[in-house]
Formats: structure tokens, sequence, C-alpha cells
């Protein structure tokens, strides 16, 4: 199962220099690993697309939704100064680039309201914009099993899920779509593949284009609207429970074995 443009991560500039030197040094057995495997299992179809130049029989295996969904008793409360509605990051360090582009609108709308406050899940690797945030807490990032536990007690309102337009982002799957929702909220995505292929803007999602102020906005209705905001959640967590049905997974490994 592969899940990343490794390739394209050892090139990407924008992503930080020890992580492109690890994906540097796996790009170069990747290839000798591929001629040993009968058939290749990507996360996304444009992650296939990639792999097919490699390898002569390349599948799609979209991921499946791991964690229980959570009720929406964190939504009982409106935004207020008391009971700040949570906004959280969850990507890894690979994200820091995508993450620091969207800094301005968060830095903004703390500034601009007392009713939020932020989670970004990279301790020492936050961007400097938004450690020195009042209301930021920047947990050190986890390994997948204890992440996978994080979230299942974790609630958050809204999600963020930034993607710049590089070719290591374009093989990315929807997986944040599900992280997010398993934590009970509503995401803010880049307007581009993978999310806009699976999120409706204003229904079980909000879609943003590379613009900070655009960001800003699609938090700033979200905070406005609570009560079109738990809908969206609700929306969200159906859409995650159909396309990350375990059935999917279970009937695809079944027909390589049976």
């Amino acid at each position: 199962m592969i899940d990343d443009n490794v390739k394209a991560a050892a090139q990407d500039k924008t992503l930080p220099d020890s992580y492109r030197r690890r994906m540097k040094h796996v790009a170069q057995f990747q290839p000798a690993i591929l001629a040993l495997t009968d058939e290749v299992v990507a996360s996304s179809q444009h992650l296939a697309d990639t792999l097919k130049t490699q390898h002569s029989k390349v599948s799609v295996l979209t991921p499946p939704l791991l964690a229980p969904l959570p009720g929406f008793q964190h939504f009982e409360a409106e935004p207020s100064s008391k009971k700040p509605w949570q906004i959280g990051f969850y990507g890894t360090r690979a994200h820091v680039a995508d993450l620091e582009f969207i800094a301005p609108a968060m830095v903004e709308l703390h500034h601009q309201r007392t009713d939020v406050a932020f989670e970004v899940m990279l301790g020492q690797y936050t961007p400097k914009a938004l450690s020195s945030l009042s209301r930021c807490a920047m947990p050190a990032p986890l390994p997948w099993n204890a992440f996978r536990e994080y979230q299942c007690q974790r609630r958050v309102h809204i999600g963020l899920a930034p993607l710049l337009p590089t070719e290591f982002n374009a093989g990315k799957s929807y997986i944040k779509f599900l992280d997010i929702a398993a934590m009970g909220g509503v995401g803010v995505y880049s307007n581009r593949y993978p999310y806009n292929e699976i999120v409706e803007h204003g229904v079980d999602g909000m879609l943003a284009e590379d613009d900070p102020n655009d960001w800003r906005q699609c938090m700033q209705t979200l905070l406005d609207n609570p009560a079109q905001t738990l809908a969206m959640a609700k929306n969200a967590a159906q859409k995650a429970a159909d396309i990350g049905h375990h059935q999917h997974a279970f009937e695809f490994w079944h027909a390589r074995t049976s």
C-alpha cells in the first residue's frame, strides 16, 4: 500500500529538509521494491496514475474510517469567550508550508474574536506566527496508533486541511476528511483534488481558494452560523461513514485472496 508520491516529496523544496532526505532515500529503493510486487495499491487515483508509469498493475483503495464517529454534544454551546469553539490542524510536518500559507487567516481571526481557540499538532514545528497566539495549543505530533486513540477523545468544531498546488500534494488521499469527521468537526479544505471531489461546499464542508482571506471567511461563516455548522458536521459524519466503510476494504482484499 502506497499513500505518498515519494519521488515528488524528495524534490519538493517546500518540505522540511529532513523529510526530503528521508523520502529521497525511500525513492532510491522504490523501483526495486515495485519490481517484486504483483500489484501496487495506491490510496488515491492521482497517485495511482503516477505509479502506473512504474508498474503494469496499479489499483486504488481509498482510506477506511478507522475511528468511531462521535456524538455532537460539543455543539450544544454556541461560540463564546467562556467556551470558545475549537479549530484544529492535524497534519504532519510535511504540511507545515501549507499551514504557513493560511496562518495569516488564523492570526487575524484570533485577534478579531475571543470565541475561538486553535490546536496545532506540530509541537515545536508550529509556525512562529501561530505559536505566539494566546489561544493556540501546540501538542507534539503523535505516532499513528496514539493519534487514533487521541482522536477518539478529542472534539473539534472546525478542522483545517490546506493543500498547496504541489506535485507531492496532488497524490494525497482524502484521509483528513475522515480524521476531521472522526473528531466531530466540519472541515475547511483547499478547493482542489482530492477534497473538491468529495466535499459539497456548504453542505458537508467548506472549500477555500488559495487566498488566506477566503480561509478566514470560511472559518468565520462556520462560527457565525452554529446551527448550520452542526448540520454540516452531521452530514460530514454520514459521508465519512459511507466512503470510509470497512466493507470497501474487506471486499477489495477478499477479491485478492479468494
